[in-house]
């Protein structure tokens, strides 16, 4: 049996004669396949056997074939025998009949497979070297697949499969996921706040969003940092076009209040308390989304063109869509060139979704497109329009208040504005007669009779002898004649009905007169409750009483339909 080196079998992980075994092979492979010994020094070299004689023969061998020479036997006995002359052999062979068991214990005839067993084989002697001298550990076993715990979440492939895997949710089908991030962006003017709103309804009434599917139907918070009055004249606008009662109690909530979302002392705590807050009271349904209008009123303070800041916003976002457990859109401004989302990369990078919105100023028709879809293929892209939605009059003139919903192309239906109506100027004695009509609705008035002929609107009518009375009232007697004075009275008030009727300031049923609405140059115009379902004053207006006498209409346009 050779000699090994001293306490090579207590030492050598592969315990002394495994490892000499292994050392037959490779060297036997060489041997019969010369040009493999530069393939297996890559992985071993001649120190690294264990044998010394082997250890030698490799450096031989791997000395010939650096030079290009074909190893000689000669050379090849001397290694073995090496400088004592005294090599101590397996069953007392001489050099010649070693090296002739070497080759013969070869199996591989083809050149690849006996490369990759070279390698294979002095792969395994030089990491049992290393182990030897300390510079690698021993492979520990496998843990038990059923006790082992991952801190990261490993997920075999297999696994991935399973149904009980937590799987990819979307809040709107192929647009929106469900406790995600995401950016609404466009210039000044594109809808984008209008889309944002829409959104928003679609996910707190269940209903399609352009065609997709509200997959996670619950509550929003909307926080309106830019425009809040306008927001509010769009919340109005929805509920009107899609018939809601304004009584319907939705779980829906504007926040009017500015917020900062990026100091240290700002208010992204405070938000988080109060979504949570807000959430609970709106069960039982789940809060699924939260609208910050825009980014840049949020981030007071910041330079959006900061990385630090911007990271350090968008880990507050991070924040109140963890701590919140739901969805927050970020509705934000394109940069000047109106190619990307204005402000730091980082904002774009840490979002789910985003959506661009773009407008057409030749057909004012806007399209929403995927800018980002983490998780999926972007969806088709939306085209929609804004159609005006009237929520409201102006008391102090009748003006129509308005804002907008949006809608898929093709389906805008714009109702005609109410025409701007000129005051009439009254001369002297029609203005006498409209004050005593004023006066004689305001004493006297009564709700149209059913046979009465009205415009819509209107509210009260008088008998016309109050009109009478009410006129005389206000035209005292100039002289002691009673005949002259009834017949001037009563052409005055001819005179002045007649002109005022073709004016279009009162209209006559008899024997009931009413005034029509129309402005009077000089008199207040009166304003009762607008339309049926103005449950308000308008929302971005003041309201002011009214001044002068109730005269019991509503204002109207002069082509308004008269009800039969």
């Amino acid at each position: 049996m050779a000699m090994l080196s001293p306490d090579a079998a207590e030492l050598h992980p592969l315990r002394g004669a495994e490892a000499v075994d292994l050392e037959r092979q490779l060297l036997g492979i060489i041997l019969c396949h010369p040009g493999l010994a530069l393939a297996a020094e890559e992985e071993i070299g001649p120190s690294d056997f264990l044998l010394p004689e082997h250890g030698r023969l490799f450096a031989a061998i791997i000395g010939a074939e650096s030079a290009g020479e074909k190893v000689a036997i000669e050379k090849l006995v001397a290694a073995v025998k090496g400088p004592d002359d005294a090599p101590v052999l397996p069953d007392g062979m001489t050099p010649g009949q070693y090296l002739a068991r070497l080759m013969a214990s070869t199996s591989p005839a083809d050149l690849a497979e006996a490369e990759d067993l070279a390698r294979a084989i002095a792969r395994e002697l030089r990491t049992a070297v290393d182990v030897e001298h300390g510079e690698a550990e021993f492979e520990a076993p496998p843990p038990d697949p059923e006790t082992f715990r991952s801190k990261f979440g490993a997920v075999w492939f297999h696994q991935l499969e399973r149904d009980t895997f937590e799987q990819h949710e979307w809040l709107i089908d192929d647009w929106l996921t469900v406790g995600d991030k995401s950016l609404v962006y466009g210039a000044s003017g594109s809808g984008k706040s209008f889309l944002a709103m829409h959104a928003a309804f679609c996910v707190v009434l269940g209903i399609p969003f352009f065609g997709n599917k509200v997959l996670a139907k619950g509550g929003v918070v909307y926080q309106a940092g830019e425009g809040a009055k306008g927001i509010a004249k769009r919340v109005k606008a929805f509920r009107k076009h899609n018939g809601i009662p304004p009584s319907e109690q939705l779980p829906f909530v504007l926040l009017r209040s500015p917020v900062n979302i990026w100091s240290k002392d700002g208010d992204t705590q405070a938000l988080i308390a109060e979504i949570k807050a807000l959430g609970r009271m709106m069960a039982p349904a789940p809060l699924r989304m939260v609208v910050i209008d825009t980014l840049a009123t949020a981030t007071a303070g910041a330079d959006e063109n900061s990385g630090r800041d911007m990271s350090t916003v968008m880990d507050h976002v991070t924040l109140i869509a963890k701590e919140c457990r739901c969805h927050v859109m970020l509705v934000h401004h394109k940069n000047a060139n109106g190619e990307r989302p204005r402000g730091h990369t980082s904002v774009f990078a840490n979002i789910d979704n985003a959506i661009e919105v773009r407008r057409d100023p030749d057909t004012d028709i806007r399209t929403a497109v995927n800018g980002k879809q983490k998780d999926d293929a972007d969806a088709k892209p939306i085209r929609f329009e804004l159609m005006r939605v009237v929520v409201g009059h102006r008391r102090e003139d009748g003006k129509e208040i308005s804002s907008c919903v949006c809608l898929p192309v093709g389906k805008k239906v714009e109702a005609p504005a109410t025409k701007t109506v000129e005051p009439v100027a009254l001369r002297a004695a029609e203005a006498v007669f409209f004050k005593a009509l004023r006066r004689a609705i305001g004493e006297h008035g009564v709700a149209p009779p059913a046979s009465c002929r009205v415009r819509k609107g209107v509210q009260l009518v008088v008998d016309y002898t109050h009109v009478k009375a009410a006129y005389a009232a206000l035209v005292p007697p100039e002289d002691d004649d009673p005949a002259k004075y009834r017949e001037r009275i009563k052409k005055a008030l001819q005179r002045g009905r007649e002109n005022l009727t073709k004016a279009g300031i009162v209209d006559v049923d008899s024997p009931f007169i009413w005034y029509t609405g129309k402005p009077v140059k000089g008199w207040a115009q009166p304003q009762l409750p607008g339309p049926a379902d103005s449950d308000a004053p308008p929302i971005d207006e003041a309201s002011p009483e009214p001044e002068g006498d109730p005269v019991g209409v509503e204002v109207l346009p002069p082509d308004a339909e008269v009800e039969p």
